[in-house]
């Protein structure tokens, strides 16, 4: 484990979760250091899907959001699934446990029981990085897509979903919450 020491925060210890999301910081800190990125995370289970599933499944999403270069980055791991992944998105912008419209398709999900990936930039200047309902629910240009999804996803109305064979509407869904580790900054002395 590694000390961390937070300019708002006494020293404490980093777990797993904390080490998986500095090495996708240092991805999106070395492809843009001077990015203003939010940083957002979630646990699926199917507990949180609506209506909830029976799903054993688990797993957990990073979501990190640049708003100088209008970009989206992540990090998605699952385990256990009914039946190999076949999709996941970011959906916004309702307020939990409500469903909404995909906003982003998450490429490269692993079709697997269990997998991890990285979702590298996803341009969201452009129109295809949207799906065409959530850029028509919203004001019809790429740019209100997303100024939606960075309201929505602030004010905790965003979710990733990974759909499944057996679950099609999704089988393990986690709202988006700010991560408050990185929300208030950080050192690593």
């Amino acid at each position: 484990m590694t000390v961390l020491r937070n300019a708002t925060a006494p020293q404490r210890l980093v777990g797993a979760r904390e080490q998986s999301m500095f090495a996708s910081l240092a991805l999106v800190v070395s492809l843009n250091s001077s990015a203003a990125v939010q940083f957002y995370y979630g646990t699926l289970t199917g507990s949180a899907e609506s209506p909830p599933t029976a799903s054993t499944g688990t797993g957990f999403a990073t979501v990190y959001i640049d708003v100088v270069a209008h970009q989206l980055y992540g990090d998605i791991s699952f385990f256990g699934l009914s039946t190999p992944a076949t999709a996941a998105h970011v959906h916004c912008c309702a307020a939990p446990p409500t469903n909404s419209l995909v906003a982003v398709s998450l490429p490269n999900i692993p079709s697997a029981a269990s997998g991890s990936t990285q979702i590298f930039p996803l341009d969201l200047t452009s129109s295809a990085t949207w799906s065409s309902a959530f850029v028509t629910a919203h004001g019809g240009t790429a740019a209100g897509a997303e100024a939606a999804l960075a309201s929505g996803v602030a004010a905790g109305q965003a979710y990733v979903d990974i759909h499944t064979p057996v679950y099609p509407g999704g089988e393990i869904r986690a709202f988006l919450i700010v991560d408050e580790l990185f929300a208030n900054g950080f050192d690593s002395h």
